[in-house]
């Protein structure tokens, strides 16, 4: 008998340690349905911010927060996923020494990214070359200018030379000079 009530007390605990075990198991499947909901929460939470624009080779964000975000131009090549919130670029690197610093949202307007949707950013090239002229009593003054898509204004980086100019009477040059920078 005492062999028997042995046996008895064995199988009670195997039947309470396979309870305990479909109990534990099914709070772990619960937990790892609840990560994915929540996962899944977090991926729909993100939005996106195309870039149109050409030669880029970086370009820094700031979010609303002030901080930095880099991405090179491998990066975007898709939208990017962001959080929602709002983006301003600080600063545009192009292909050939061109470059881009802006400091205020007077000069870019920020763009504001939604969850779930896809925001555009115009930056970058094409190029577009203007020149202003004012008149100053029997002078003109010439100014020239290199915008990108988003009218954002872009320098050389390297400035070693500045662009140069000339003013021809049919085929006799009559005057000419080099901008200044800035």
């Amino acid at each position: 008998m005492d062999k028997a009530c042995r046996m008895e007390k064995r199988s009670g605990v195997l039947r309470l340690l396979a309870v305990l075990a479909c109990v534990l198991c099914r709070h772990d499947q619960r937990a790892a349905g609840a990560q994915d909901v929540a996962g899944q929460a977090g991926q729909a939470a993100k939005g996106q911010l195309r870039v149109l624009g050409e030669h880029i080779e970086t370009i820094i964000l700031v979010d609303g927060d002030g901080q930095e975000l880099r991405f090179s131009g491998a990066d975007l090549a898709k939208p990017l996923e962001l959080a929602p919130g709002t983006y301003r670029p600080q600063e545009i690197q192009l292909k050939g020494g061109y470059g881009c610093n802006i400091s205020s949202e007077a000069e870019f307007e920020p763009v504001k990214v939604e969850a779930g949707q896809t925001a555009e950013l115009k930056a970058g090239g094409p190029l577009t070359q203007g020149l202003t002229v004012e008149r100053q009593g029997k002078m003109f003054r010439l100014g020239y200018e290199l915008k990108g898509v988003g009218g954002e204004a872009y320098t050389m980086a390297g400035r070693m030379r500045p662009p140069e100019f000339a003013v021809f009477k049919g085929d006799r040059k009559v005057g000419g000079g080099q901008f200044e920078f800035g």
